[in-house]
């Protein structure tokens, strides 16, 4: 349906790459990252989080916060987008290897898939009995002031854009993200986090054991990770090109906008390898 005078900004090089492998003209293509106000997550714990579930300084606590999605059971999917079932079952592994570990899946169940949430709750005590707490629902204001009160955050989806990661890397912490999608262009891995593959409880439980195993290294990439969305994410930053763009567009002789690239930048500020 698309005619000759429009055009394309895509939120990732992920997405961008899908458009040219659909054969859009690269002339009328763009990449602009979403733009967030980077100050809006506190980088310092804040405790809101850990009363809310009752969990003291002595545990490390390790999880997510993130909508619930369940299966497409009519597209044979057997588990959620956001790979709950696989985060349960690797939690499982690391409270039985670590007494010292709590796990946490904030979050309530998108579009009143309530039976979902209670099925993947009742998993979780299953496997974990309470050492995985499903509390439920947050609203964003508490969300965002949660967020420090992890020792790790994992965002394991089976598809995503950027997704899921650029809250808890705001907020300084170490991030375990699946390879796929555009999250590899935010998770660096290694270098900002660490990527695993998706749909592993075993592969990620054992990186999990080594970011709880090595928390300098571990904070070291998170704050490289924290500098990266700072600028990558900033919305006055992001509002500018977009303006440039548009400016493009209208005026073809003003030049493109230079697209921001997230491996050099955080390379360069990676101190730790």
């Amino acid at each position: 349906s698309a005619g000759s005078a429009d055009a394309w900004v895509a939120s990732s090089r992920c997405i961008l790459n899908h458009y040219l492998r659909a054969r859009v003209d690269p002339d009328r293509l763009f990449l602009s990252y979403y733009g967030t106000d980077t100050g809006r997550i506190p980088p310092t714990r804040t405790h809101a989080l850990r009363n809310w579930l009752g969990v003291d300084d002595s545990q490390l606590l390790v999880g997510n916060i993130c909508h619930m999605y369940m299966p497409k059971y009519y597209l044979g999917q057997m588990n959620g987008l956001k790979g709950h079932e696989n985060l349960i079952d690797a939690l499982a592994i690391v409270t039985r290897s670590r007494p010292d570990v709590t796990g946490a899946l904030v979050g309530g169940a998108w579009n009143g898939a309530t039976r979902y949430e209670n099925k993947l709750r009742l998993r979780a005590l299953r496997a974990a009995g309470d050492r995985v707490k499903v509390p439920g629902p947050v609203d964003g204001g508490f969300a965002a002031d949660a967020w420090a009160d992890f020792d790790c955050v994992i965002h394991t989806p089976t598809s995503e854009n950027c997704g899921g990661v650029i809250e808890p890397l705001l907020a300084g912490v170490p991030t375990i993200a699946s390879a796929v999608g555009g999250l590899p262009e935010v998770i660096i891995d290694g270098v900002t986090g660490y990527a695993v593959p998706p749909r592993n409880a075993e592969a990620l439980a054992d990186r999990i054991l080594q970011v709880l195993g090595n928390p300098r290294v571990a904070r070291g990439l998170a704050a490289t990770g924290q500098s990266l969305v700072r600028t990558m994410f900033d919305v006055r930053r992001t509002a500018r090109e977009i303006y440039e763009v548009y400016e493009h567009i209208l005026v073809p002789r003003r030049p493109r906008p230079k697209e921001f690239d997230a491996v050099l930048p955080a390379t360069d500020r990676c101190v730790l390898q």
